[in-house]
């Protein structure tokens, strides 16, 4: 089994998902690794699913809070919230422009 495993990222998650368990024969090592293999797998892939939603959902928050931040040379979306803290200044901006009525607030990295 080891052999034929990937060393790692999504391809050995796709590999380990595809595992068939022998849920009559869990006494057998093989088939009890095999089914936390496919335990971990699924997990994997869950959490790679939500780590997209929330990455698309983070770039929505940056390009209508700070739409010039990502366009500064060395800024990406995975980048951002070590420039300012992710979501306390989002939730100031976005306070601030509903008092202010749509005015611009600037933000600079820190």
């Amino acid at each position: 089994m080891r052999e034929n495993m990937p060393t790692g990222g999504l391809a050995a998650v796709r590999y380990c998902w595809k595992f068939i368990i022998d849920r009559a024969r869990l006494n057998d090592p093989v088939q009890a690794v095999k089914l936390a293999l496919r335990a971990l797998a699924v997990r994997a892939a869950d959490l790679d699913t939500e780590i997209k939603e929330l990455e698309s959902a983070l770039a929505t928050l940056v390009h209508a809070t700070v739409p010039t931040l990502v366009s500064k040379a060395g800024i990406g979306m995975i980048h951002t919230p070590n420039c300012w803290s992710l979501p306390t200044r989002i939730l100031r901006s976005y306070a601030a422009r509903r008092r202010s009525r749509g005015s611009a607030r600037s933000h600079q990295c820190h």
